[in-house]
């Protein structure tokens, strides 16, 4: 008989109903008849927001902004099929007013704007981020922007 404060050894465990059945060394069966019940969905990890910014856009313009408040790290990645400029702005104050972006996380400067397909990281200090086609000849723009921590 195992008592609660004793160490046995669990290879692997498997979920059976709401219980987890636990399996010693040898492949038998232990008793789970005090086993505390399974939370059914697992906590998240990380947290994650996502706007898809500019949708195959043929014109100039600002795209959807997404709010970023609360997240460390942005991603946004730029997909420009043809001839197209493409900006990053940021609000510093909950998306009342915009300014570009003028460096990326590792201090790169992209305030000439992305003129190919590219991927880019920003810093977290903005309140909100979206993008903007200021030049456009030919092709379908789309940019998705990504945040999480």
């Amino acid at each position: 008989m195992t008592k609660s404060t004793d160490i046995v050894p669990v290879n692997s465990f498997s979920l059976t109903g709401r219980k987890t059945l636990l399996v010693n060394s040898n492949g038998a069966p232990m008793d789970n008849s005090s086993a505390l019940p399974v939370q059914e969905t697992a906590p998240a990890l990380f947290t994650t927001a996502y706007t898809l910014s500019v949708s195959a856009a043929v014109a100039t313009g600002d795209g959807a902004a997404l709010n970023v408040r609360n997240y460390s790290k942005i991603g946004v990645q730029i997909i420009i099929a043809d001839t197209a400029t493409v900006q990053l702005w940021g609000s510093l104050d909950a998306g009342t007013t915009y300014s570009q972006i003028l460096e990326d996380a590792a201090g790169t400067d992209i305030s000439s704007g992305t003129t190919a397909t590219a991927f880019t990281q920003l810093a977290g200090k903005w309140t909100h981020v979206r993008a903007k086609v200021s030049a456009w000849t030919s092709g379908a723009v789309s940019v998705h922007i990504l945040a999480g921590n």
